[in-house]
């Protein structure tokens, strides 16, 4: 990859979600309050790993990674795309990552096929692992859209 202009995009594949990889440019269909996570999620893997979790060089081999690791989905708007892959089961982020049972009961809320199943951001914040950090009188919240 000698092109300066896929370096960016390279970076960032590692932290696509699923369905922001294959909406071909329709995202405001997926601009809800529970956007965001998988992304996060992927970091938050990655500061316990000390590398990427789905390193992927493009859409394909990205969508491969996250399979080996969620297994392949069985309906849904994507599985025209997964129909070429080999049979994948999920594999238990405990076989996959050396974290602790708090961090690992996070991350599967936020790695899923489905973004309306992710964790929202409020509700990550009470989980038991950042829950020390949590201060609900001084955390706002947006309750509404904005451009």
């Amino acid at each position: 990859f000698q092109d300066p202009q896929m370096i960016g995009y390279i970076s960032t594949c590692y932290y696509h979600a699923p369905e922001i990889m294959w909406t071909f440019g329709a995202l405001d269909a997926y601009l809800e309050p529970w956007m965001h996570i998988w992304s996060p999620g992927c970091i938050f893997a990655e500061m316990f790993e000390g590398k990427p979790l789905l390193p992927g060089k493009d859409r394909v081999k990205q969508f491969s990674i996250i399979t080996e690791l969620l297994g392949i989905i069985s309906s849904g708007n994507m599985l025209w795309i997964v129909q070429s892959l080999a049979k994948r089961e999920h594999i238990p982020f405990h076989k996959k990552l050396q974290c602790m049972d708090e961090t690992l009961n996070l991350l599967e809320k936020m790695l899923v096929y489905d973004p309306r199943k992710y964790i929202m951001g409020t509700h990550c914040l009470a989980e038991e692992y950042v829950s020390p950090y949590h201060a609900p009188n001084n955390e706002p919240v947006m309750n509404e859209k904005f451009d």
